[in-house]
């Protein structure tokens, strides 16, 4: 496959399993379909790549449906248990992976988010509010009227050097 080419699309019943349970393993209620479908496209190129891959991908989602019956219709209590119940499996952390992979890779994902992307092309984040945290308590500056304690294993020769006499 080369760069120009489109991902291969997974077949539609693996497409929409993968789907709904992609939308139970990284739910986001603000997050349209449009990124949770680009990620398990990109999954399904991953698992195109290897026939190993590609059958666990969909024995996998063939699993899930027929436990689930249409897994878009179940509930996303029922996505989770079952997803709970194959997590030590290899479909379970192959999709985990890839999933949340493509999707946090997702451009529309970040700006609903919240996230403005790599900082380092635009100087860093130094310059740019990263220190704005209206939640955080304004920190104290001043210096406490208190003398400073010496602690550590410098502590004793400090006192000495001050005149204060340490006992042990």
């Amino acid at each position: 496959m080369t760069e120009d080419q489109p991902a291969p699309a997974a077949p539609d019943a693996t497409a929409s399993t993968l789907l709904a349970l992609a939308r139970a393993l990284y739910p986001h209620p603000g997050i349209p379909d449009g990124p949770y479908v680009r990620a398990v496209a990109l999954l399904a190129a991953d698992a195109a790549a290897s026939s190993e891959l590609s059958a666990l991908v969909t024995a996998g989602a063939a699993e899930a449906a027929a436990d689930l019956g249409d897994p878009g219709s179940a509930t996303l209590e029922a996505r989770t248990a079952w997803l709970a119940a194959h997590e030590g499996e290899a479909f379970f952390a192959f999709v985990r992976e890839r999933i949340c992979f493509h999707l946090y890779d997702d451009r529309e994902v970040w700006q609903l988010l919240g996230y403005p992307g790599p900082s380092y092309a635009l100087g860093g984040y130094l310059h740019r509010g990263f220190d704005e945290l209206p939640w955080l308590p304004d920190p104290r500056v001043e210096e406490l009227d208190e003398p400073l304690v010496e602690i550590g294993p410098l502590g004793a020769s400090a006192a000495a050097s001050a005149g204060v006499e340490v006992t042990a």
